[in-house]
């Protein structure tokens, strides 16, 4: 704690927070001395660099902070130091970066390896110890580099070895080891099968264009207990130019349930676009989410306000507004049924899943999707405990030949190989829409992309799924 003062008086920069824990016993749980430190600064978020190493044939240097007998570093040195790599980083020259801590370079330099999987040679002298405050960098090229402060001590190759002077790991072994300590605590949902998922790229002939022609569509969102992404699906319909309305469906008693039904009947009547958000539908209910959803959007006022609305609008759902849609039929039947064949159920990893999947667009019979081409891959995020697609072989089939499924999961070069689905999804199904094209449900968060979302992710984000529907009105 003294030395946390001491760096905080001389680098000037105060404590947020704070949590100490005393030694002691109860029962079986024996809790070790520990003290943890807050710490935060304010920057631009376009200036965020990530810790993994980007391309081969880089070049790795070290900023080194000279320490005096205590071990502790020379602050006046580390402020020149960072503030000319601040710069750096503002002027795009730094590609990744890492600060050596816990474990020394070795540890530092194995977490920039097994981001991306490329591999690097190091030449040292120094010793692999946690100099705190030391930070390794990644750069491209050096001819703007003070490399008498930040020398190269290395480079990055396509050989998936780390290898640090005279030893030499294998990256494969690195993850596996660093991934075997809580292994039995997170599972993982890795899937070697190489099983092709049948495919079939779609093209459709329909031209979709809607008989009523208005300048702001109107985007009707109903919200209920669990309902999260409901914001982030506004913004996305707001920036693609319709007016949006939230209805929140108040269930605390029947007077309440009575209103909120007949506002809600009369809101979808009125609504061009029909959208279901993301979230957790009453807590995702026991054996299955979004049968609360289902069961209001059952109800015969609103069943019928869908089938006005259906006439000329569009309905979308994502994630949990995905499984409300296949819960009612609507999705692939393209109308409310009893007895739906097509379910999501539980992810085969038996656990909740939040990642980025990359996904294919396998048809494009919507007018959802006129923004996006045949073959072309996404890297969506996703995160959902019921996101598994599964049906009878025939059904299936006769999506697949209608090109109803629009996107597939797929592995990064572009194979929808069974072990590419992260949540054991039948065909590798992310999404389907209705035979007429008006419905649409997938279950990647396709809203959740804008300004400095996602930066370390390569590859493209945007579908303009919500740009399709607005221009469909248009």
């Amino acid at each position: 704690m003294l030395g946390a003062l001491v760096a905080q008086k001389n680098l000037g920069i105060g404590a947020i927070g704070g949590k100490d824990s005393m030694s002691g016993t109860f029962g079986d749980l024996h809790v070790p001395p520990t003290f943890i430190s807050f710490a935060c600064s304010l920057g631009w978020a376009k200036n965020c660099i990530s810790a993994s190493f980007k391309s081969t044939n880089s070049y790795i240097l070290q900023l080194h902070i000279p320490r005096d007998r205590y071990n502790m570093p020379d602050f006046e040195y580390l402020k020149k130091a960072y503030k000319l790599l601040e710069g750096y980083i503002k002027a795009g020259l730094i590609t990744s970066s890492y600060t050596i801590g816990y474990g020394g370079l070795s540890y530092a330099v194995a977490q920039m390896c097994i981001g991306n999987k490329i591999g690097c040679l190091i030449k040292t002298t120094a010793p692999l110890v946690e100099n705190f405050g030391d930070i390794l960098l990644e750069v491209q090229s050096t001819k703007q580099i003070n490399v008498g402060i930040f020398p190269i001590i290395g480079v990055t190759r396509s050989i998936p070895t780390l290898t640090i002077n005279k030893f030499s790991f294998e990256l494969d072994n690195i993850i596996k080891a660093t991934d075997s300590t809580l292994a039995e605590v997170f599972k993982s949902f890795e899937n070697k099968d190489t099983t092709l998922s049948p495919l079939n790229l779609y093209k459709t002939k329909n031209i979709y264009v809607s008989k009523n022609k208005v300048a702001k569509p109107k985007v009707l969102i109903p919200v209920f207990p669990g309902t999260n992404c409901e914001y982030d699906m506004q913004k996305s319909f707001e920036k693609a130019g319709a007016e949006v309305k939230q209805l929140v469906f108040l269930n605390q008693n029947s007077s309440q349930i009575q209103e909120a039904t007949q506002a809600l009947a009369k809101e979808i009547r009125e609504a061009h676009i029909l959208a279901f958000a993301g979230g957790f539908s009453a807590g995702d209910e026991p054996d299955g989410s979004g049968k609360f959803i289902a069961t209001v959007f059952r109800n015969e006022l609103i069943a019928e306000a869908v089938e006005y609305q259906l006439r000329d609008g569009l309905i979308i759902g994502i994630c949990n507004g995905f499984q409300v849609l296949v819960k009612l039929g609507l999705l692939p039947n393209g109308q409310i049924i009893q007895d739906p064949k097509c379910t999501l159920t539980f992810n085969t990893i038996g656990k909740h899943i939040s990642t980025i999947a990359n996904t294919m667009i396998t048809s494009d019979r919507s007018p959802w999707l006129s923004n996006v081409n045949l073959g072309e891959c996404y890297n969506i995020p996703i995160s959902h405990g019921e996101g598994r697609f599964v049906a009878p072989t025939e059904t299936l089939d006769k999506l697949l030949s209608n090109g109803q499924i629009f996107s597939q999961y797929v592995d990064l070069s572009g194979h929808p190989y069974v072990g590419s689905s992260p949540n054991g999804s039948l065909y590798n199904i992310e999404g389907i829409v209705s035979e007429n094209g008006r419905i649409l449900g997938k279950m990647g968060h396709s809203e959740r992309f804008g300004n400095n979302v996602l930066q370390n992710i390569c590859g493209k984000k945007n579908q303009k799924l919500f740009e399709a529907g607005v221009l469909y009105f248009k």
